[in-house]
């Protein structure tokens, strides 16, 4: 069965890579039609796109790879990719028109519109080869195929990863000042200053006294290793943890699945490194 899970999770990641890949060529051929088209008689003028793309394809294919066992990631990451991909076009684009008048400038709306219509087909392909990845997959059979998994998060717009080597916690949180620029709670007198996405992580190895709970009652907690982002939590299960960045509170109604996961990837994380501490995660008293 294990065998079976990881060979139906790799055929949909090959859709996924084709999805990425295709966006990632799309800017690079992009690239060097701009630099072969308008360019093609300076050839000091190639250092930008030759380095730029050559980090973009290397960076890619680290990041395609290191996917293949985190199909929940697959649609984020394929937007991503359209991001960069339009990304390295652009600058390269600026770097042409630098280097030409303004009655030279290259036509950029047709590449432009050929690109979004590859960034967005490859969106749905990432898309659905992440939906059928995950169809009919239990937290079992999650575990025993060795696959990274997510966990949503009840408060703060928020998503909580567990792979094979960290936890991570993506989301959106309020920044509350008071009159004074004090940091308050939410449930104080204040205004609403920022509202900003924001990424923590921890490694497997660095998770210390972990368990579960209940919150009963809302309340505000600092984002671990960042006092001034507020996370605000709600009542219902959460899973706790300590970490070198500070405890970790993840109000998630699935708290005891997150629990058995990171158990699960810990275990493996230890095997896979030997020699490497892991924190218990017992009271240092007992």
């Amino acid at each position: 069965m294990r065998d079976e899970i990881r060979d139906h999770v790799h055929r949909q990641w090959r859709r996924y890579a084709a999805a990425a890949w295709a966006q990632v060529a799309g800017s690079v051929g992009l690239s060097a039609y701009l630099f072969l088209r308008f360019d093609q008689h300076i050839v000091g003028h190639a250092t930008f796109p030759v380095l730029a793309n050559a980090f973009f394809v290397a960076y890619s294919f680290f990041v395609i790879d290191r996917n293949g066992v985190k199909p929940h990631t697959w649609l984020l990451s394929a937007v991503r990719f359209g991001a960069a991909s339009w990304a390295v076009m652009f600058f390269y684009y600026c770097e042409v028109a630098n280097n030409n008048s303004f009655a030279e400038l290259p036509p950029i709306g047709l590449p432009a519109l050929g690109l979004a219509v590859l960034c967005v087909a490859a969106w749905i392909v990432a898309g659905r080869a992440k939906g059928r990845a995950l169809e009919e997959i239990g937290l079992d059979e999650v575990m025993a195929a060795d696959l990274g998994t997510r966990f949503e998060v009840r408060d703060n717009q928020a998503v909580f990863h567990v792979d094979n080597s960290n936890v991570m916690l993506l989301c959106t949180i309020r920044l509350w000042r008071d009159h004074d620029g004090s940091i308050v709670s939410l449930r104080q007198q204040g205004r609403l200053d920022k509202r900003r996405r924001k990424t923590v992580a921890c490694s497997l190895g660095d998770i210390t006294r972990m368990r579960t709970t209940y919150l009963r009652r809302p309340r505000t907690a600092p984002l671990p290793g960042d006092s001034r982002r507020i996370l605000k939590l709600s009542p219902g299960p959460a899973l706790v943890f300590d970490s070198p960045r500070g405890e970790w509170i993840v109000s998630t109604d699935r708290a005891q699945d997150a629990f058995d996961a990171i158990k699960d990837k810990r275990s493996k994380f230890r095997k896979s490194l030997p020699g490497h501490h892991l924190g218990s995660f017992l009271p240092k008293n007992l």
